[in-house]
């Protein structure tokens, strides 16, 4: 067998299978969560993330097999924090503490007009 280089043309990690686009542009090439080579132990792929992958004609047509991504996604284990985004020094925007932004809320124990018993009638438990 001979090592293809492509790019994922998708891939849904619920179903554990998707396509890479074919190296010489011809039928898209299947691709199994188990053909993935990766020490992960969720094994996905990301779509136009490039592939090293050797192919096989099936009964079913092209699948590929030995898939091993090329780059590493970072992104996709560990997002930025939004405040390490933001530059503070050329910002317009304010920072304010959440508790600022807060309305009070009724006590769940404190009667309201909803929860309230009519006059002359007693709660019942």
């Amino acid at each position: 067998m001979t090592t293809q280089y492509s790019t994922v043309k998708w891939f849904d990690a619920k179903k554990g299978y998707g396509f890479i686009n074919h190296p010489e542009g011809g039928n898209d090439v299947f691709i199994h969560y188990s053909q993935i080579d990766s020490d992960d132990d969720f094994k996905t792929l990301r779509t136009g993330q490039s592939v090293q992958f050797e192919m096989n004609d099936g009964p079913k047509g092209l699948h590929a097999v030995n898939v091993r991504a090329l780059e590493e996604d970072d992104t996709s284990t560990s997002q930025p924090s939004p405040s390490s985004e933001l530059d503070t020094e050329t910002s317009d925007i304010e920072p304010v503490q959440p508790e600022e932004h807060l309305e009070a809320q009724p006590s769940l124990d404190a009667p309201t007009e909803k929860n309230a018993p009519d006059e002359g009638t007693s709660p019942t438990l």
